[in-house]
Order: structure tokens, then sequence, then C-alpha cells
């Protein structure tokens, strides 16, 4: 059953971030959310994550759905390193040691990294650390914001790949503001305007 959102509306005092916002996510398929800065993606997102309610309008679509997240910002626990971030959320999952180093490898980082405190590596590594921690899971739904920024092109291409390879027959929803996200991701499209 596709996700829909129907006349979601969502304001923060006096400033109307959506005002009957309707769109429908495809199931088991990948959507990219394109929209200018400003226009409600990332509100969109925490409305379908359950952290902000909306003023009115109604989300069908999510109730057996078991939910990851990439947002903007990394989220991550900086005092442990990238193997214990995963395993945090993954307790209930049985998968090896191994099984991580090899998925971490796909989206370029060496096994050394994987050792080392959040807080040591650079941005582009925290943010594959972030992406791996959502796929990874047992989950119908993804959820990723923006999940590239801070990526060069090479690591976003394994990135990609990595999604693609990993999340088959899951519904994943990705905020991106470039066009070809959406060929490389094989994704449908929808758009919000300002």
């Amino acid at each position: 059953m596709n996700i829909q959102a129907i006349d979601i509306k969502k304001s923060f005092g006096t400033q109307i971030v959506l005002s009957n916002w309707n769109c429908s996510i495809p199931e088991n398929k990948t959507t990219c959310l394109m929209g200018p800065s400003g226009c409600g993606k990332t509100t969109f997102f925490r409305i379908l994550l359950g952290l902000t309610q909306p003023d009115s309008g109604a989300i069908y679509g999510m109730e057996n759905q078991t939910i990851t997240a990439v947002f903007q910002e990394n989220r991550l626990c900086n005092y442990l390193n990238a193997i214990k971030n995963i395993q945090l959320v993954c307790r209930d999952l049985d998968i090896s040691r191994q099984k991580l180093e090899d998925i971490f490898e796909q989206v370029g980082l060496d096994r050394s990294d994987l050792m080392k405190p959040i807080a040591e590596l650079s941005g582009g590594m925290q943010r594959r650390v972030a992406i791996v921690r959502a796929i990874v899971p047992k989950s119908t739904f993804i959820l990723m914001d923006e999940p590239f920024r801070g990526l060069d092109t090479e690591n976003k291409k394994r990135v990609i790949n990595c999604i693609h390879h990993m999340t088959g027959g899951k519904t994943l929803l990705i905020s991106t503001h470039d066009f070809r996200d959406v060929e490389s991701l094989n994704a449908e499209l929808i758009e919000m305007g300002s």
C-alpha cells in the first residue's frame, strides 16, 4: 500500500510551511523529494517520523511500517566507533562484524577507520556511517534527508550502489536538490513548490 499524505498543513507561528500538501509515496520503490530550500521537505519528513504533528491533514499507510532515517545531521554517538554506532541500533539484528565491515567497505570506509571514535572521522566519513546505520536494519521504510551532502562524486557513487544493493524491496524517500540523483537512484520524483 502506498503511503498517502492528504491535505497536510503545518505552520510555525505565522510561517506557513506546508499548505494542503498531498502526495503518494509508492510502496517498495525509491522516490526522490525535490524542492527549493525552505519548502517543507524536512518538516514533512518529521511528520512522517512522528516527530512533528501536522496542524491538520492525515498520513495513511504508516501503520505497519518499520522506519529508519538519515537526518540532515548525522546524529551519531561521537565517542563510539562506526561498528558500535551500528550495533547500538541493530541489537536484534543477526549481522556479523565481518558483514558490517564488508558493507562499510562498499561505501569506501577502510577497516582501520571503523575502530576510531566517530569524532575523529571526517564529515564525509561520518555521513557514510549515518547512511549505513539507516540501511542495515530490517526496516520497511527508509527516509533520507539530503543524505549525499558532503560526499565527493566517487563516494556518492559508492553510497548509491550500496543503497541499491541493500534496500531492494523497501520503500525509500530521499530528499535531494540534484536531478541527477533521481536518475542514479532509478527513482520516482515528487516535487514540492516554494
